[in-house]
């Protein structure tokens, strides 16, 4: 994948993971800790966790709508998180 491009072409790079979709604090950083796990195991390069980005039944609805999630439901779990992630 992505992870293993970079670490061959860029070995000295960060790669900075946001984790999608989680339902709990303690699920996203269940799925961090094991892609961190694997891409040390396999490809000897380091991931940096950068956040994550809460499930939100807004999502597929503003997709359905064909609008951005953080205009048509600014305060939904997923705006606030990627909000965190800018920040």
């Amino acid at each position: 994948g992505v992870i293993k491009v970079i670490s061959k072409e860029n070995p000295t790079a960060k790669v900075y993971v946001a984790v999608n979709m989680v339902k709990s604090k303690e699920e996203g950083e269940q799925v961090f800790e094991r892609l961190m796990m694997v891409a040390e195991k396999f490809l000897q390069f380091p991931l940096e966790p950068l956040g994550m980005i809460f499930y939100d039944q807004n999502v597929p609805k503003a997709v359905k709508q064909q609008q951005p999630f953080s205009l048509t439901h600014p305060e939904s779990k997923a705006s606030l998180s990627v909000l965190r992630i800018a920040q």
